[in-house]
């Protein structure tokens, strides 16, 4: 079983701490933070690489399947040179200074893509977004308990 919640909050508090900048889950229902922030949204979250693994231990069969994600980083700003600052300070920490961190939870980056324009025009200006995807792997695992046999009558 996978649990994307542990995955999000990793990459979510990590970025934050590593960058400075407040980083948040794209299109909630919450209100719009205050300028400058990152947002991150999955747009792929369970596409299975390989095959599963299978083997058995004392309490059941265990299954472990790599999984691959790919996640949208936008940086928000109304200025057009913080917007590209803060992308590249987030394409830094999944190139660079969060491997480590990521690592650690069992999230391996596998590409980063070209930090590219996402101005987005409002009413009568633009909100200023720059932005990249990141695809990474984790691996699910899941435990399918046996039944045991307790007692055989033979009747002979």
């Amino acid at each position: 079983m996978l649990d994307i919640e542990p995955i999000r909050s990793t990459i979510v508090r990590n970025l934050k701490e590593t960058t400075g900048i407040q980083t948040i889950i794209a299109e909630q229902s919450n209100e719009q933070p205050s300028y400058p922030f990152i947002a991150i949204k999955f747009t792929t979250l369970g596409k299975q690489v390989g095959r599963a693994t299978q083997y058995m231990k004392e309490n059941g069969q265990h299954i472990e399947q790599d999984i691959e994600m790919v996640l949208s980083v936008s940086s928000f700003s109304e200025e057009m040179d913080e917007s590209i600052n803060n992308a590249y300070a987030a394409f830094q920490f999944f190139e660079v200074d969060g491997i480590q961190t990521l690592q650690e939870a069992n999230i391996a980056v596998v590409k980063t893509t070209e930090i590219t324009n996402r101005d987005t025009f409002i009413s009568i200006e633009y909100e200023r977004r720059t932005g990249f995807d990141v695809r990474i792997r984790t691996r699910a695992h899941s435990i399918r308990e046996h039944d045991s046999i307790d007692t055989i009558n033979i009747n002979n």
